[in-house]
C-alpha cells in the first residue's frame, strides 16, 4: 500500500510545472535568458542593494551578493527592464551582454523520458497486481523503487529547465568609481601653499 501511495504522488503533475505551463503563453516560451554586465558605481554596497530591491519588486531573488558582484534571478517577463535598472543604479554601464538559449529540444527530451518511465511504471504496477508469489512480488517492488528514483531524478531535471526559462540569470560585476584626487592638497602653512614643489626640490639639490 505504501508503494502504491508513493506512486500516485509521483504520477500527479507538480503544481509548479502546471503553473509554469499556464504562464508560458505570456512568457518567453523555451528561451533561457541571461545577462552579464559590468557597472561603474560610486557605492558598491548601495548599488548591490538597489539591484536586489528592483529584482525582488519584479518577483525575483538574488543568488549571490558581495562587494564585487551580484547574481540575480529575474522573472523572464521583467528581463527587458534589467538594463534600465542597471542604468539607474550605475554611474556608467561598462559592458552589458544579454543572451538567450533555446531549451526546446532539451525540455522535449526530458518530457519524453518522464512519459517513458511513467508508462513503464504503470506496466510494472499492473504486473504487481497479477503476481501471486512472494519472490516475484519482491522483484517487482524493487523494479518499482528503481523506476520511481529514475522518475524523480528526471523530473528534477525538468524543474531545473523550467526554472531557467521562468527566471533569467543576471551576473553583474560592480566596479568602484575612483575618487578624484586633487592636484594640490592645501597645507595649514600658508608659505607651503605658495611654494612650487619642483622649484623647492631644485633649489635643495644645488
Amino acid at each position: 500500500m505504501a508503494i502504491l501511495f508513493v506512486v500516485c504522488v509521483l504520477l500527479a503533475p507538480a503544481p509548479h510545472a502546471v503553473a509554469q505551463e499556464a504562464g508560458e503563453a505570456g512568457g518567453t516560451g523555451f528561451l533561457a535568458l541571461e545577462a552579464r554586465a559590468q557597472l561603474l558605481v560610486s557605492d558598491r554596497e548601495a548599488a548591490a542593494g538597489a539591484l536586489i530591491t528592483w529584482t525582488e519588486e519584479q518577483g525575483g531573488y538574488f543568488v549571490e551578493r558581495s562587494l564585487e558582484r551580484v547574481v540575480l534571478r529575474v522573472p523572464a517577463e521583467a528581463f527587458d527592464g534589467l538594463r534600465e535598472a542597471a542604468r539607474a543604479t550605475a554611474e556608467e554601464i561598462i559592458t552589458y551582454n544579454p543572451s538567450a538559449q533555446d531549451l526546446r529540444q532539451e525540455l522535449s527530451a526530458v518530457e519524453a523520458a518522464i512519459a517513458s518511465r511513467e508508462e513503464n511504471l504503470e506496466r510494472v504496477l499492473a504486473f504487481l497486481d497479477e503476481s501471486d508469489d512472494i519472490e516475484g512480488t519482491l522483484a517487482l517492488e524493487r523494479e518499482i523503487s528503481s523506476l520511481m528514483q529514475e522518475l524523480e531524478s528526471v523530473r528534477g531535471r525538468e524543474r531545473a529547465i523550467r526554472s531557467r526559462i521562468a527566471y533569467a540569470r543576471a551576473e553583474i560585476a560592480l566596479s568602484a568609481q575612483a575618487a578624484d584626487i586633487p592636484d594640490r592638497v592645501p597645507s595649514s602653512f600658508e608659505w607651503l601653499n605658495s611654494l612650487d614643489l619642483y622649484d623647492f626640490i631644485g633649489e635643495a639639490s644645488r
